[in-house]
């Protein structure tokens, strides 16, 4: 339903509940009906390949059918398709009654007019009423669709008059009927007015003086009560008019061809007014001019570069003088004047976009009043008039400086720089181009496990690092030389692939996992892996493993339990026990069992890796001072034990537990004896001086 007459389905326009009727004219059986939806959709699955006969009806609504390329049919080919069709409602009977608060003979030959909402384009429709008693009565023919009905007094007074204002709903089925009330309102006396390029005022109405450059008839859009219509503007470009007291706004805008160019200016208004009854109310809508500072801007040309797929895009080429270095690229940019001002003033600048390495770039702009290059410069661009002489093209030269050759990245997408021309009311345009960073390849391992020892049923790993030395993303592909796996070893994986960006690190970790028939009888060998960039010109790396018979061998230096456990008494602490693995095998899990003086076995499961010393803790222990003994003993479960090859036997050690000390190392019991010591040697002194002097007198 079109309903803004723009032959382009909108939103709104779709009507729900319409009937599709669907039936196959050629090799197919359908024949089925199903119905829109609220957006005024349907839809059905269909044998291809077909032609069907679809007809769209609704009461209320003419029928209509679907054609396709000229056929009268809708054709169904390999793939979706969806094709929208327009339908036209006719017209209903509507009808309303007036009625009036305080005199009925307003009402006698009143102006009825019906106006479409806004949005809706149709004409107004003036309705003739009579008089049924002091009712005014009216009925008319219209199309579906919201209305607005505007009832005004015929001969009203100089300052107000009757006047009733409201909404009629014509549905398709029923039409509509709307009852309303007379009252008193005001005038609102509204003028138009617009100045046009050259500084020359006009009103808005087709007798103006420049109506001849306003390329349609205004229309103003009216606000009342939350009903909008439209209005004309009088050719005199004044507009008097009843309304009900309350606000009422006015709403317009229209396009103007002016200048010896002849633009394109468009102009745009608002005003609002508080209506009293019985009053009239003078207000003027001033028409502004909508700012156009418009500009096409386009990448002409560069210097100190190459061109790359796209026009705007371009690489950096390296020094010849410093290898270091890359070269200046000077890029052109040429700027044409789109707008509609006599002179705008466009401030340049150029940014360049978020990347690891946008802060090491400099731009900056050729500024022909200095000779020299500034990060900014003003361009003066504009239509001119008699009085200004402007220009409507000039060209824009931007100095791009790149890093250095070793910070510089290279993007996959390129480090795009954009130039920016803004005015100093913010109308701003901008233009772009692609600098492209030709990329280097490089890479270096590193921390590579050199030998592994291993044995039946164990799995092991072992890594080694690659380092991105190139200048942008590269990606690794890694590979096993499967002809140096043994029969029955697993190594995973065999193939992977690592992508790296610039300066990157990451570890690369392989599993092996030896049979059950791994013994010592087996020699050594080497595990080989292949390490090559996607650049197929770079010379691959390779990384040799030796893989070694291994066994596990655990020691326990009873010295060092004391060092490193917890020996104070009466206080909770931990026994530490420090197990090392002297062997080339990995034991991820030794059982160490501890059995305290008077106390229950316990257990602490560490790993402890070949080469390495784990500590194996026993939290929450109290002794009373002096020597404690403890017993403890060492067992490595899981394949692992299958393959140790030494390990403390069950013993015992003691632990000398004594009274924390103060801070300058001596007991507290210590202090406290010395006090009492000094306590009693003053009261020994003070009873001998006692007693001496009672022996002189």
């Amino acid at each position: 339903w079109d309903l803004d007459n723009n032959s382009v389905p909108g939103l709104g326009e779709g009507l729900p509940e319409m009937n599709i009727t669907i039936i196959g004219s050629n090799n197919t059986e359908v024949n089925t009906t199903v119905v829109t939806d609220e957006d005024g959709v349907w839809r059905l699955f269909v044998p291809i390949r077909d032609v069907y006969n679809v007809t769209v009806e609704k009461e209320g609504f003419e029928t209509v059918y679907y054609a396709t390329e000229n056929q009268s049919g809708y054709t169904v080919r390999d793939s979706p398709d969806s094709t929208d069709i327009e339908v036209t409602a006719g017209f209903v009977e509507v009808s309303g009654t007036v009625t009036d608060q305080l005199d009925a003979a307003r009402l006698v030959d009143a102006h009825i007019m019906l106006y479409p909402i806004a949005g809706v384009e149709r004409d107004a429709v003036q309705v003739s009423g009579t008089m049924n008693g002091s009712t005014l009565e009216w009925t008319s023919s219209i199309q579906p669709g919201d209305w607005v009905v505007v009832v005004t007094q015929n001969n009203p007074g100089p300052n107000g008059g009757g006047v009733a204002i409201g909404m009629l709903d014509a549905t398709v089925a029923n039409g509509g009927n709307i009852t309303q009330v007379m009252s008193l309102g005001g005038y609102v006396d509204l003028t138009t007015a617009w100045t046009d390029i050259g500084q020359e005022d006009h009103h808005a109405g087709s007798d103006a003086a420049g109506a001849s450059m306003v390329q349609e008839p205004v229309e103003l859009e009216v606000t009342f009560d939350g009903m909008s219509w439209m209005m004309a503007v009088p050719a005199s470009g004044e507009l008097r008019e009843l309304f009900p007291e309350g606000s009422v706004s006015f709403d317009a805008e229209f396009m103007t061809v002016q200048h010896a160019n002849e633009l394109e200016m468009e102009y745009y208004g608002g005003q609002t007014t508080t209506v009293n009854a019985d009053s009239t109310i003078a207000a003027t809508l001033q028409f502004n001019r909508r700012v156009n500072s418009a500009l096409d801007i386009s990448f002409a040309s560069a210097t100190n570069s190459t061109t790359e797929n796209a026009a705007d895009e371009i690489s950096a080429i390296v020094s010849t003088v410093n290898e270091s270095a890359y070269q200046t690229i000077d890029a052109t940019f040429e700027v044409n004047y789109n707008g509609t001002e006599i002179m705008d003033v466009f401030s340049v600048a150029g940014e360049m976009g978020l990347a690891q390495d946008s802060d090491l770039w400099d731009v900056s702009f050729w500024d022909e009043e200095t000779g020299e290059y500034q990060s900014t410069i003003n361009v003066s661009l504009g239509i001119g008039d008699d009085d200004v002489e402007a220009k409507l093209a000039t060209n824009v030269t931007v100095r791009i400086q790149l890093p250095d050759v070793a910070e510089a990245w290279s993007l996959e997408n390129g480090h795009r720089m954009t130039m920016r021309l803004t005015t100093d009311l913010g109308e701003s345009s901008q233009a772009s181009v692609k600098v492209f960073v030709p990329q280097t390849y490089g890479f270096s391992i590193s921390s590579a496990t050199e030998e592994l020892g291993m044995a039946a049923n164990v799995e092991r790993t072992f890594s080694f690092d690659i380092t991105n030395d190139g200048n942008g993303q590269d990606t690794f592909t890694i590979k096993m030389l499967e002809s140096g796996v043994p029969a029955d070893w697993s190594v995973t994986p065999m193939t992977s692939t690592l992508t790296l960006s610039k300066g990157e690190t990451r570890t690369q970790q392989f599993t092996v996992f030896a049979p059950a028939t791994y013994d010592d009888n087996d020699e050594e060998f080497e595990l080989t892996i292949y390490v090559n960039s996607e650049d197929e010109t770079l010379e691959q790396e390779e990384v040799e493993v030796s893989i070694q018979k291994a066994t596990v061998k655990l020691k326990l230096n009873q010295a060092d339990i004391a060092t490193a456990s917890d020996l104070i008494a009466q206080k909770a602490g931990a026994v530490r026990i420090p197990i090392e693995n002297t062997g080339l095998l990995d034991a991820p899990s030794v059982i160490v069992h501890l059995t305290p003086p008077n106390g229950e076995e316990r257990s602490q499961t560490i790993s402890v890796p070949a080469g390495e010393t784990r500590m194996a803790v026993f939290e929450n222990l109290t002794f009373p001072q002096g020597p404690q003994r403890f017993d403890y003993r060492i067992e490595v479960a899981g394949a692992e034990g299958e393959s140790v090859e030494s390990i403390p036997d069950p013993d015992d050690f003691s632990l000398e537990y004594n009274v924390e000390s103060t801070a300058d190392g001596e007991s507290p019991w210590m202090n406290l004896l010395i006090a009492v010591i000094a306590i009693m040697v003053v009261y020994g002194g003070v009873r001998t001086s006692r007693s001496r002097s009672s022996n002189k007198f």
